[in-house]
């Protein structure tokens, strides 16, 4: 604890503002069309949302594009 406070001692400041408070907790910035805001962690709920959401993209290029069924 000491050194917390010597630590603090130290600090040098160009002004007199603080500010201090709760907010509430912010999503992580992932939204699904559909589906919304995702959180982490995520809920059962929300995985089965993107579970029932998804589909199987193609990927390649031109006559090299595949689906794989496996994934």
């Amino acid at each position: 604890m000491q050194t917390l406070l010597h630590l603090l001692d130290q600090v040098e400041s160009s002004g007199a503002f603080s500010v201090s408070g709760t907010l509430p907790p912010i999503p992580p910035g992932l939204t699904v069309a559909g589906i919304g805001h995702i959180g982490l962690p995520l809920t059962a709920q929300q995985a089965q949302a993107l579970i029932d959401r998804s589909e199987q993209a193609p990927f390649g290029r031109r006559e090299a594009t595949i689906v794989d069924t496996d994934v």
